[in-house]
């Protein structure tokens, strides 16, 4: 991760606070889950909402993930889990 990002990340926590920042990652994960739902109706006129609330849920992601320390613990997680997806969609009905 860029230096930037970092002072970014850190100014924020000491701003605001790790739990605050923890809230905010639920508020934006949120709104991408209304997102998600109001898309399914109409791609073309949501996309460009969709595409917002995503990158505001990968900001705090990668915010949360640096502060607490986790980042490696969820790249291992995500390979478990990508493992699993691919077992899923090659199984045989």
């Amino acid at each position: 991760m860029d230096d930037g990002i970092k002072k970014i990340y850190n100014q924020a926590a000491d701003k605001w606070g790790i739990d605050h920042q923890l809230l905010k990652l639920g508020e934006e994960c949120a709104e991408l889950a209304v997102e998600c739902i109001k898309t399914t109706t109409d791609k073309e006129k949501r996309m460009l909402n969709l595409i917002e609330e995503m990158a505001d849920v990968s900001i705090m992601l990668e915010q949360v993930s640096y502060l607490l320390g986790i980042g490696q613990d969820i790249i291992t997680e995500r390979e478990t889990k990508l493992e699993r997806l691919r077992r899923r969609v090659n199984e045989k009905n």
